[in-house]
């Protein structure tokens, strides 16, 4: 047994060497080995970029589509019967005529008899009432000398005052007879354009006979369609004051919009049909360049057109880009401190590049334009000021504020 119990030592002797020697280095390699110092765990403030914005007044710009109408219309036809015999070189389709221009005449010969008729019917009763004038100065003498009695009298003034009621009938025909020759020449009511014509020489026509069809040339109006919620930005004419200012912008096949001026004149009463959008005119004046030299491209009857109504202005308002208005229409902003701080201002407007709120940043503070995944109130950042977009009149189509 003791002869075991030394054999089992000898063979465990080299296996617990090693271990105190592994031991002993480890002990040796803390103590001797470099000594490391505990992570500073506070972290730097995050850098943002920033932008300095001052409220301003900014005009409100709304935009819209329509389609350009004439003011004034008309169809125009002969008030007598007879032959053409004369026609306007301009009266064509797109022919542009003056107020007051023959269009067409008919054959006067028939009334131009009929007013020699009366005319010489008129100076028979002339002479027949001075007659008549005389015989009753005369009877009125016989009378008072008692040569002829009053009944005789009365008869004498009767006959007078007959030849007085004739002459004045027989004037009244030839009047009628002088305004039936006047209806022989077509004249153009108003400055125009012709859209259609179906009269020519030698063309028999009757009342009722639609001749031609004509649009004022003196102004347009271009039928516009808005959403209800925008009216109450669009200034209507009344009484004291012409409606808003608006700019109408249509295309003539070149790199650029041509551009007219226009005034809003009317809201109209009735939706339109299909999106269930309101309706008001603006008119457009001298569309066709008619009293002006030909350096602008004229504005076309049923033209697709884009306006922009002026709808006032917001008053100290911030202009700032969308995407620097956060989820939930909010702002984070730079204080003194340099610490963000969450907003919530009310937004005034909206438009496809750029936000227009109410001015809830304070003097010395900036808002923040850059991305943060995490954004808490009163964390330390630090500011890099960018220079900022300057502010353009706001222009909208369907956007609410």
């Amino acid at each position: 047994m003791v002869n075991h119990a030394k054999t089992s030592l000898l063979r465990a002797g080299p296996a617990m060497a090693v271990a105190a020697v592994s031991v002993l280095g480890a002990y040796l390699l803390v103590v001797t080995g470099p000594q490391t110092q505990p992570e500073d765990k506070s972290r730097r403030p995050k850098s943002v970029r920033t932008v300095t914005v001052e409220a301003s007044d900014q005009r409100i710009t709304l935009r819209a589509h329509g389609i350009v109408t004439p003011v004034r219309r008309v169809t125009i036809a002969p008030e007598v019967t007879g032959l053409v015999i004369g026609h306007h070189p301009a009266l064509i389709p797109g022919g542009s005529l003056q107020e007051g221009e023959e269009l067409f005449s008919i054959d006067p010969t028939l009334v131009e008899l009929n007013i020699k008729e009366s005319q010489a019917a008129v100076t028979r009763a002339e002479a027949s009432l001075e007659e008549a004038r005389r015989k009753t100065v005369e009877a009125e003498r016989l009378s008072v000398e008692k040569v002829i009695a009053n009944s005789d009298l009365a008869s004498i003034q009767a006959e007078e005052r007959i030849q007085r009621a004739e002459l004045q009938r027989l004037r009244v025909a030839l009047e009628r007879s002088q305004a039936m020759l006047h209806r022989h020449r077509v004249l153009a009511p108003f400055n125009s354009v012709v859209l259609n014509e179906s009269v020519e020489i030698g063309q028999r026509v009757n009342p009722g006979f639609e001749a031609a069809t004509l649009a004022g040339t003196d102004a347009f109006w271009v039928n516009a369609v808005v959403p209800v919620d925008q009216l109450q930005f669009i200034k209507l004419p009344d009484a004291d004051s012409p409606g808003a200012h608006a700019e109408v912008y249509f295309d003539t096949g070149t790199e650029t919009l041509q551009q007219r001026p226009g005034q809003v004149v009317q809201l109209l009463s009735d939706m339109e049909e299909q999106g269930r959008m309101a309706r008001i005119l603006i008119e457009v004046s001298d569309p066709l360049n008619s009293g002006s030299p030909q350096t602008k491209a004229p504005l076309l009857l049923g033209s697709y057109v884009r306006v922009e109504i002026d709808a006032g202005l917001l008053k100290g308002v911030l202009a700032i880009d969308r995407p620097a208005l956060r989820e939930g229409d909010t702002i984070w902003v730079v204080d003194r401190e340099s610490q963000l701080r969450i907003r919530n201002p009310s937004v005034r407007w909206r438009t496809e590049d750029t936000v227009y709120i109410d001015d809830v940043i304070n003097e010395g503070e900036s808002l923040i334009i850059s991305p943060l995944r995490v954004a808490l109130p009163g964390m330390e950042v630090r500011a890099n000021s960018v220079q900022a977009r300057p502010a353009q009149a706001v222009k909208v189509t369907q956007t609410k504020p």
